[in-house]
């Protein structure tokens, strides 16, 4: 299928970059507010840019958190 190639060495090289995922108690909240900021986006043709920051705001508001950049 893979044409003989060694895809499990290629994985494991792609991996070794990947940064560990960091869910906190806030990770519903962060996710919904930013599956309806690219939704937003995408219904109405706003700015992907304003409707993310507007959602990094609610979320600030919410938990206390600060914007990470």
């Amino acid at each position: 299928f893979f044409n003989n190639s060694p895809i499990w060495s290629t994985f494991a090289e792609v991996a070794e970059g990947t940064l560990p995922a960091n869910y906190t108690s806030d990770y519903a909240r962060a996710l919904r507010y930013s599956a309806d900021a690219q939704a937003e986006a995408l219904l109405s043709g706003g700015e992907v840019q304003d409707a993310l920051d507007e959602a990094a705001g609610r979320i600030e508001n919410e938990t206390g958190r600060e914007r990470a950049n």
